[in-house]
C-alpha cells in the first residue's frame, strides 16, 4: 500500500537529509536523498513538521491536535502542547531570526506562539476559518502570512499582533 505524505521538509544544511510526515507511519527520515528511510515515531499522522534553523537536532512535529518536541534529532519526543479544540495543528514554523520563537497554526482557526523553543504555548490570533499554513519571511521577521480556508490570506507586519486580509489584493490583477 502507498503511504500518504502529509509534509516533506529538507534539512537546512544537508540536502541528502529529508523528513516526511506520513498519514500512518508517523515521521520518517532519510539521510541518502530518499534511497532508504527510518521511522522516527512509532505511528500516527504527522501533518506538520519543522527543524530548528541552527540546532538541527531540535525538531517539532504535530500529530492531530498535539505538538511534540525532540532535542536529540528525533530519538525521544515529548508532548509540549494540546490544542483544546481538538482540531489538528496544520503548520509549524521557527522564526528565522529569533529561533526561540515558534509559530503553530491549526484547523480550529488559531495561531499559537511559543517563545521558549516550543516548550510552552499561548494563543496569538483566532480566525473564523481553519488556518492551513503560516509563512515567515526570512529577511523580514515581523512579516507573517496566514492562509485560511474561507477568508483567504492574512498579513501581519508586527509579528502577529494585528492582521489584515489581503486576499482582495491577490484577486485584483485578475478581475
Amino acid at each position: 500500500a502507498n503511504e500518504s505524505i502529509q509534509t516533506l521538509v529538507m534539512h537546512p544544511s544537508d540536502s541528502s537529509t529529508l523528513y516526511a510526515g506520513t498519514s500512518t507511519l508517523g515521521l520518517v527520515k532519510t539521510v541518502n536523498a530518499g534511497e532508504s528511510w527510518q521511522q522516527l515515531t512509532t505511528s500516527g499522522s504527522i501533518l506538520a513538521f519543522a527543524i530548528h534553523p541552527q540546532d538541527t537536532d531540535k525538531l517539532i512535529a504535530s500529530r492531530g491536535n498535539q505538538i511534540f518536541l525532540s532535542t536529540d534529532g528525533g530519538e525521544v519526543w515529548s508532548l509540549t502542547f494540546t490544542n483544546q479544540t481538538t482540531q489538528a495543528i496544520s503548520d509549524l514554523q521557527f522564526d528565522p531570526l529569533n529561533t526561540q520563537r515558534v509559530y503553530a497554526s491549526s484547523l480550529s482557526g488559531d495561531i499559537f506562539v511559543s517563545d521558549d523553543s516550543a516548550k510552552s504555548w499561548s494563543s496569538l490570533q483566532t480566525f473564523d476559518d481553519p488556518v492551513t499554513s503560516i509563512h515567515l519571511h526570512r529577511g523580514r521577521p515581523n512579516l507573517l502570512m496566514a492562509v485560511t480556508t474561507g477568508d483567504g490570506v492574512f498579513r501581519s507586519t508586527d509579528r502577529g499582533l494585528t492582521w489584515e486580509n489581503v486576499t482582495e489584493t491577490i484577486q485584483k490583477p485578475f478581475d
